[in-house]
């Protein structure tokens, strides 16, 4: 969906998306490098990216401990201290083998892998500015954040569907007010 990969230091919140699906799904963006259980996001025909913000060396660590705690293929963060998982990597973020070991693991990172109130409010204000640029850019029924978070119905054959060519022109204008810079819907 959108958002797949806002990121940056350890001290800013993260991001969870779903990136597309043949069926309808939603999704709920995080704030902190936690991860929020998807409705509709599973499945086979289900297409998902999550991105984390999590830090260098606070993100190996977690990793590393993911890794020891049966998520196998776990990511290593990027440069930007970024986890990225997508659909087609063999991890499902739903699974109890999956949030057992995130349970196991978010104590590695910093406040226990929670955002602060002030990392919430920021975010919630970049969301916001990403959703006000994607309706002026005629995706007109893209929904506001709240809580520091932004849930997005993926719709095949709508405007929020990101296969849709006028929904990637708007992702690819607006994606720079994403907390995440460059992140985006992937179809």
């Amino acid at each position: 969906m959108l958002l797949a990969g806002c990121g940056g230091g350890a001290a800013t919140p993260g991001i969870a998306s779903v990136a597309g699906s043949t069926t309808p799904a939603s999704t709920t963006t995080q704030g902190g490098p936690s991860l929020k259980t998807f409705s509709g996001a599973s499945g086979p025909n289900a297409h998902f990216q999550i991105a984390m913000r999590v830090g260098t060396v606070d993100g190996e660590k977690f990793s590393e401990c993911m890794r020891k705690n049966g998520i196998t293929n776990f990511p290593d963060p990027d440069g930007h201290g970024v986890i990225t998982i997508s659909s087609g990597t063999g991890i499902d973020p739903n699974s109890p083998k999956f949030q057992s070991a995130r349970t196991t693991c978010m104590k590695l990172l910093p406040n226990g892998g929670q955002p602060t109130p002030a990392q919430i409010a920021q975010q919630q204000k970049e969301l916001l500015a990403y959703s006000v640029c994607m309706r002026a850019h005629g995706i007109k029924d893209f929904p506001d954040p709240s809580n520091g978070g932004l849930q997005v119905r993926v719709q095949p054959g709508s405007d929020l569907d990101p296969n849709n060519p006028q929904f990637q022109s708007a992702q690819k204008t607006c994606q720079k007010n994403l907390p995440f810079k460059g992140a985006g819907l992937k179809g």
